[in-house]
């Protein structure tokens, strides 16, 4: 394995991340938002990075350095670098993937690409307040924020296979209602939450998924099946029982979020969120 800083700014680098000769798929991922007390620097992993090498995926990682959602004229020097290098033009799939924030800069810069596909885990429209009054998360970030490149209409190309994973019974399935894809598919997974990938990585579905789109192995359709698959195994899954909790309960149906409460302490002994609620 070689890993190579192909480009190095203030606001955004990227990592090279080679685990094979050739004749695989190339991953392009986006960083998602960090928390605040998690490294920020040159040294931080990729989105994915350590999954994709375990499936032997050479990729692209765009890091960031603060949590600007890619508001940065250097993300397009980031790009142009990426677009220079033989491993980008050699590669027979070309692939974007990113969560949440990630997502949301995998439509904004799919254009700026030539791919195959994009898999976009609860991918957001905007968190400009002016497109989206009745977005409450991530305000933090909004302090000092200019929004230079906010456009996903205009950013989303025809000609790539557009794979959208988020649940419908959240507060981002108003943004997907925004972003209104032409021909994107669509994956729904009530009381995934946010992101989705959380609840797929339980149900051990989510690796599955991933490498064999990127690999070509699968269309809408299949990818339909396993997430209707990925709904039926919701019984492993912590965050079904968490997500669908907190939906229960803001809506005061306290019988039946007692009866959720019930089933979550069953299947998860011991688990400190099911342990610490008590009504």
């Amino acid at each position: 394995m070689q890993e190579e800083l192909i480009f190095i700014g203030n606001q955004v680098s990227c990592r090279y991340v080679s685990v094979s000769d050739g004749g695989t798929p190339l991953a392009i991922t986006f960083q998602q938002r960090l928390p605040e007390n998690v490294d920020k620097s040159i040294n931080q992993l990729g989105f994915a990075q350590r999954f994709l090498e375990k499936i032997k995926i050479n990729a692209f990682h765009v890091l960031i350095h603060e949590n600007h959602w890619y508001q940065t004229g250097e993300i397009f020097e980031c790009i142009e670098a990426i677009k220079k290098r033989s491993e980008y033009n050699l590669a027979t799939r070309r692939i974007l993937y990113g969560s949440s924030m990630g997502a949301y800069a995998s439509l904004l810069f799919m254009k700026q690409f030539r791919l195959n596909s994009v898999i976009a885990i609860s991918p957001l429209f905007s968190i400009d307040r002016k497109k989206v009054p009745d977005e409450k998360r991530w305000g933090k970030d909004l302090v000092g924020l200019e929004f230079l490149y906010d456009e996903i209409p205009q950013s989303i190309s025809i000609y790539t296979d557009v794979y959208i994973i988020y649940d419908p019974y959240s507060a981002d399935r108003l943004h997907v209602d925004l972003l209104n894809i032409s021909g994107a598919t669509l994956l729904r997974l009530p009381f995934s939450g946010h992101p989705s990938s959380i609840y797929l990585s339980e149900t051990g579905m989510l690796s599955y998924l991933v490498k064999n789109i990127m690999n070509g192995h699968l269309g809408p359709s299949d990818v339909g099946y396993l997430i209707r698959l990925a709904f039926r195994k919701r019984r492993s899954a912590r965050s079904f029982y968490i997500n669908l909790f907190r939906l229960v309960y803001a809506k005061r149906k306290m019988i039946m979020s007692d009866y959720i409460l019930f089933l979550g302490r069953i299947n998860f002994p011991g688990d400190p969120f099911f342990k610490k609620i008590q009504k």
